[in-house]
């Protein structure tokens, strides 16, 4: 996400994991998109104002959450143009993964008031246009994911509908298993966005281009 070396999984390595029919105790998934936030800024506000809500840490609370999460990205599928999605199904690494994404994600992150100016800032980002919001929704969870062991090809999971897919899984988690979650969107103000150059970056190589 920066000049950083991105340390996410190789995408070889999700098929093979994904249709493993072992028995899973802990995993970790996380899935991110990139969608054109020009002329749908109030999907953006509707975004934002939901993960920067003060909630409580309830089961009920979290359900809830997340189901409107996802009903607002449902609505922005159409304009979904690179996402990722990442599962870890091994017990002894999803929590280190989980950790990983999070740290990463939040030393990228610029969504202080001071950061945002006129020029390029610290994302070295390559243009001023600004229509391109990233979201992310990670998760450590007790057992595997809903989709476990369900077979689909790379070509059918990173087209809109496939990606939109997954962001509905989330709404079939047992929340009571939910061990630790994040939702971020990047970049924090609403006067900030990246641009289509901005993701020839190194830093967002691992991601994926959707087809039209």
């Amino acid at each position: 996400m920066s000049d950083k070396k991105q340390p996410f999984m190789d995408r070889r390595g999700f098929l093979k994991k994904i249709f493993g029919g072992s028995e899973v105790t802990r995993s970790f998934f996380a899935v991110q998109v990139v969608f054109d936030a020009a002329g749908h800024e109030e999907l953006r506000a509707r975004l934002q104002a939901l993960i920067d809500a003060p909630g409580e840490e309830t089961i009920e609370e979290k359900r809830r959450l997340y189901r409107r999460l996802t009903s607002v990205l449902a609505e922005a599928e159409p304009f979904f143009e690179y996402a990722f999605f990442e599962y870890v199904p091994d017990s002894s690494a999803a929590r280190d993964k989980f950790e990983e994404w999070v740290v990463e994600i939040e030393a990228s992150f610029a969504g202080e008031d001071e950061e945002i100016s006129d020029e390029i800032d610290g994302y070295r980002r390559l243009s001023n246009e600004q229509r391109y919001i990233v979201v992310s929704l990670i998760f450590l969870v007790e057992g595997p994911h809903p989709d476990h062991g369900k077979e689909i090809s790379e070509d059918e999971l990173y087209t809109r509908a496939g990606v939109g897919g997954l962001i509905d899984s989330i709404n079939r988690l047992r929340y009571d298993r939910v061990m630790a979650d994040a939702a971020y969107l990047i970049p924090g103000s609403p006067e900030d966005g990246f641009s289509w150059a901005d993701f020839a970056d190194e830093g967002w190589s691992y991601l994926v281009s959707l087809p039209y």
